[in-house]
């Protein structure tokens, strides 16, 4: 507990910082982003303040709530998914070393948010220890033994899905194959955070793509049928941009529609780690997440 109280601390002098920068010094901040609004700048250092001295107050408590941790650790990562973002539009922060800087700010607080998450006791499970996978095994023994516990044509399946998001480096350095990338990449601090916290897989897993894939959705939609998010893509004008974001719609509708199905049954109850007895009773090895 002595690590999560010192991270915790951490996690609030980095806000506590940033906040009285951005509030104290927004004009030059907005100028080193590239001409973000002074007032964006004043309301998220205003957010920082507020977050920081939560997170203060939380790491002097004598015994420190798991659900706040959880609370912290969303808005970390909620962090990186929206730097990710801001850096793929390339409209906000428009010089190199705002770029840069962010990029080194995402990966300290995401770093931070998943720290956080793996310093929390493993929960208890709610009926008998057959929902854990076995005491032996640290935590990468863990995650490992849940994924090779998945069926042979769920691990191709992921494969499968990830080759497609990585295909999009070829349309480099178009904005499908930007907002791709950074959907994709900000996926991965939510799976490590989730399958730290969870001490294995779980349905849960579900979150790491609902967050990011969701605005991505919206974005290929946007781009398939409309001016609104940039030019209409057209088979005839730009066929291999057009495939490309029907494909990749295609593939993360079935996974997002999955993915909001496993965590309903998550929070209905079915909590237990891929790998563990009560997931080979319940004929849990399927799970795709």
């Amino acid at each position: 507990m002595a690590l999560l109280r010192t991270v915790i601390r951490l996690n609030a002098a980095s806000c506590l910082l940033f906040g009285v920068l951005f509030t104290a010094w927004s004009a030059p901040v907005s100028r080193f982003l590239g001409g973000t609004s002074t007032v964006v700048v004043v309301i998220a250092g205003v957010a920082l303040l507020f977050n920081g001295g939560h997170l203060l107050t939380a790491s002097l408590r004598r015994a420190i709530r798991p659900g706040e941790v959880c609370y912290f650790s969303t808005g970390d990562l909620l962090w990186v998914t929206m730097t990710l973002g801001i850096v793929a539009s390339g409209s906000v922060l428009t010089t190199t070393a705002s770029v840069v800087l962010s990029l080194v700010v995402a990966a300290f607080v995401g770093t931070l948010g998943i720290v956080q998450l793996g310093a929390l006791p493993e929960e208890p499970s709610a009926d008998s220890s057959d929902d854990h996978l076995p005491q032996h095994l640290n935590l990468a023994g863990k995650i490992t033994a849940s994924w090779l516990s998945m069926k042979r044509w769920v691990k191709w399946w992921l494969f499968g899905v990830n080759a497609l998001f990585l295909l999009a480096v070829v349309l480099w350095p178009t904005s499908i194959a930007r907002f791709t990338l950074a959907a994709y990449l900000a996926s991965g601090p939510w799976l490590l955070a989730i399958m730290i916290h969870q001490r294995g897989l779980t349905r849960l897993l579900g979150v790491a793509h609902l967050v990011p894939w969701l605005p991505l959705g919206a974005y290929l939609v946007l781009r398939l049928g409309s001016d609104i998010a940039g030019p209409q893509l057209s088979r005839t004008a730009t066929p291999g941009e057009w495939w490309y974001a029907a494909a990749l719609f295609t593939l993360t509708a079935i996974c997002l529609a999955i993915d909001v199905v496993d965590v309903w049954r998550w929070f209905r109850g079915e909590r237990y780690r891929l790998g563990s007895l009560n997931a080979a009773r319940a004929g849990a090895s399927s799970l795709a997440r």
